[in-house]
């Protein structure tokens, strides 16, 4: 459940445009329990007025890194869009080199490469690349 207070620019709700998220762009207060919100959607700019009656059928979206370092020394990162999406068996295609590349690398790392994707459902791709540490500190080349 989202709060309209929660409903800020910037912030990312599902359940104002069927199940899709949707980026608020503005929010504007009509009182305690209303919110009209400008927000964009599948290339679409609208607006709609949400009130405190329907926050139990919004979900905000959980911020995450893009990319970062965890503690656990590997590197990490996700990729996600509300796309067209496409069918997992595309990666292993004879003529499309994209994914199927990138997997290759990072597995050559040791690494871990999930994608999740269906026809009409957006992508998410996320890699983990664990990271060799080493206490010895090389010296930067001469300029």
């Amino acid at each position: 459940m989202t709060r309209l207070e929660q409903i800020v620019p910037g912030s990312r709700i599902r359940g104002i445009a069927g199940d899709e998220f949707v980026e608020v762009l503005a929010a504007r207060s009509f009182g305690p329990d209303a919110v009209e919100v400008t927000y964009k959607a599948s290339g679409r700019v609208d607006q709609t007025v949400l009130f405190r009656s329907s926050e139990s059928e919004l979900e905000l979206a959980t911020p995450s890194r893009r990319f970062g370092f965890d503690g656990d020394g590997r590197l990490e990162g996700t990729l996600s869009d509300n796309g067209v999406g496409f069918q997992k068996e595309i990666i292993k295609s004879e003529t499309r080199f994209g994914l199927a590349g990138m997997e290759e690398r990072v597995k050559q790392l040791g690494g871990a490469f999930l994608v999740k994707s269906s026809p009409g459902n957006g992508t998410k791709i996320s890699f983990f690349v664990p990271l060799e540490l080493s206490n010895e500190v090389e010296p930067l080349p001469a300029a």
